[in-house]
């Protein structure tokens, strides 16, 4: 039981090896045209400002705006009485070095692995796998009880009081002589 036990377990394992999928998660997107853009963390994570150009579609990393956001901290963008640019990441506000040219846009990006379907039913399965091997024990060690109480209390009831059991003597060598 315990080699089969090992062996699924061994297989769910070695099945959801990997069976994960990176999502990347664009928030407070601001174009320019906005005073101010802020969005909610969904959940914790490192989250970097990006932006894109006309010229340079596939983004560009604000440089040292990794931020380690908590599930519910602010984050985003704002002018700030100048018109610079300010990025707002929980409780800190930091100004934009890199100032691309006109008709740039910014957002906070973040990416999380996220599992994918086939390791959702892996998961399933084994969950209920489990279920069936637990259920099991707890079948076998109550027939176990069961069945080990009838061998140890098979019908002697010599502890209720009553008489003792005596017994049957060996008939006697004379009675074994009478014709």
């Amino acid at each position: 039981m315990r080699n089969l036990t090992f062996a699924v377990v061994w297989i769910a394992v070695c099945a959801t090896a990997g069976c994960t999928k990176t999502v990347a998660n664009r928030a407070a997107r601001f174009d320019g045209s906005q005073e101010c853009v802020l969005d909610v963390a969904q959940r914790t994570g490192v989250y970097k400002g990006k932006y894109s150009t006309p010229a340079d579609r596939d983004g560009t990393s604000v440089a040292n705006s990794s931020r380690v956001l908590r599930q519910g901290q602010h984050f985003g963008f704002r002018r700030d009485e100048s018109g610079a640019l300010v990025a707002i990441a929980g409780d800190e506000e930091f100004a934009i070095q890199d100032r691309p040219g006109e008709g740039a846009r910014f957002c906070w990006y973040h990416r999380h692995q996220k599992p994918t379907q086939f390791a959702k039913n892996i998961d399933a399965a084994m969950e209920a796998t489990g279920d069936i091997i637990v259920g099991a024990v707890v079948v076998g060690a109550v027939g176990g009880a069961v069945v080990g109480g009838v061998i140890l209390n098979d019908g002697d009831d010599d502890c209720d009081g009553g008489t003792t059991y005596d017994p049957p003597k060996p008939p006697k060598h004379r009675d074994h002589l009478k014709h």
